[in-house]
């Protein structure tokens, strides 16, 4: 399957390779949660988890206002189960509860169409387009919270065991701006990565759940000489 991804950037780079413009890689923390049509209000434990991923692009400018843009992408996502109770011991407050971090790690390739705006010295830009999603592995994370954290699950997540799909389809959707500088420019982005396809489905009610991530990062870009 990884193969797949691999194909895939290739068909999308060689078409872009004629007439590519730029390079670059981007670095960015991201906070991950889960969608379900499902009404889990009552589901107060229920948390969004951080992480943090990674990206190498090329992009390719249409005119002076447009460019596409593919690439691939290191992500980690997933959701957290935090409860919490607190309890006396002696007249002294004693926090009690656990944590359970679902990690999952993806690999993805989007192609994104930008329109860029702004003057020489600061541009901004706005982003959004499809993108499909490999999952190369996942953890479940627990701890038991009582004065201090206690590891007491650390596990690796079985993909096809438990149902759980690799592949993920899903839209991007970003904004940020660019600062030129002698040898590239600076880049300050934010991006909404929504999830399309229905995961796993869990316990008896059997919900459908989907990935919702928020990312924020900064990168570089340079030109891309040609030959």
């Amino acid at each position: 399957m990884k193969f797949r991804i691999a194909l895939f950037l290739a068909v999308i780079l060689s078409g872009t390779l004629v007439a590519q413009t730029n390079i670059g890689f981007t670095g960015f923390g991201s906070l991950s949660h889960i969608d379900t049509p499902f009404d889990l209000s009552n589901v107060k434990a229920l948390k969004s988890i951080p992480g943090i991923g990674a990206s190498v692009f090329i992009e390719k400018e249409l005119g002076d206002n447009f460019a596409l843009e593919t690439g691939a992408q290191y992500v980690q996502k997933g959701f957290r189960i935090r409860q919490r109770m607190d309890t006396e011991i002696f007249g002294n407050p004693i926090p009690i509860g656990y944590t359970v971090d679902t990690r999952l790690n993806y690999l993805q390739v989007p192609l994104l169409l930008t329109a860029k705006f702004g003057g020489p010295r600061l541009a901004g830009f706005v982003k959004a387009g499809p993108r499909i999603a490999y999952g190369t592995h996942g953890r479940i994370i627990g701890k038991a919270n009582l004065l201090l954290g206690l590891n007491v699950l650390n596990e690796e997540i079985p993909f096809e065991t438990i149902g759980l799909k690799r592949w993920d389809t899903g839209l991007q959707f970003g904004a940020g701006f660019e600062v030129p500088l002698d040898a590239g420019s600076l880049l300050i982005q934010g991006a909404y990565d929504l999830g399309l396809t229905e995961l796993i489905s869990m316990g008896i009610l059997e919900a459908p759940f989907k990935n919702r991530s928020i990312m924020v990062g900064i990168g570089w870009k340079m030109p891309l000489q040609q030959r």
